[in-house]
C-alpha cells in the first residue's frame, strides 16, 4: 500500500510539472522597458541581457516624455506610445527629473500603469 501511495504521489507530482505537450518549455527572457533622460541612458541598455527597449529623452521629465514622445534625443529609442500598446513587458524602469512636481510624476507613472498591468515598475529616485 505504501508503494501505491509512493508510486502515485510521484506520478501526480510528474503531471502537474510536465507541460501539456510533453516537451520542455524554453525559458522565457525577461522583458525590461526604460524610460527616463540622460542618465538612463548612462546605465547602457543595450548592454542588458533579455529583451530591452528604450525610450529616452535627455534633460525632460516623465511628464514632458509622456506629451511629448515624438522625437527623443536618442533615436533608437523604441516610443512609448508604441511599445506599451504592442507588448507586455516584465520590467520597466522610470527615472524621473527635475522640472516636474511629485503629482505630475505619480499622474504620468500612473497612466503607464495603466498600460502595463502585469509589469513590474522600478522608479528611481529623481536627479539634476
Amino acid at each position: 500500500m505504501k508503494h501505491f501511495i509512493k508510486t502515485w504521489l510521484l506520478l501526480t507530482l510528474f503531471a502537474i510539472t510536465t507541460p501539456a505537450d510533453g516537451l520542455t518549455q524554453e525559458p522565457t527572457k525577461t522583458s525590461f522597458y526604460l524610460i527616463g533622460n540622460s542618465l538612463t541612458w548612462d546605465t547602457v541598455p543595450s548592454r542588458l541581457s533579455g529583451d530591452v527597449q528604450w525610450h529616452v529623452d535627455c534633460g525632460t521629465h516623465l511628464r514632458h516624455v509622456y506629451e511629448h514622445p515624438g522625437k527623443p534625443c536618442v533615436t533608437n529609442s523604441t516610443l512609448w506610445p508604441t511599445a506599451l500598446r504592442d507588448k507586455q513587458y516584465n520590467v520597466i524602469s522610470v527615472q524621473p527629473h527635475y522640472g516636474s512636481t511629485l503629482a505630475q510624476d505619480v499622474g504620468t507613472i500612473g497612466a503607464w500603469m495603466k498600460l502595463q498591468p502585469r509589469a513590474v515598475f522600478v522608479i528611481h529616485s529623481g536627479w539634476a
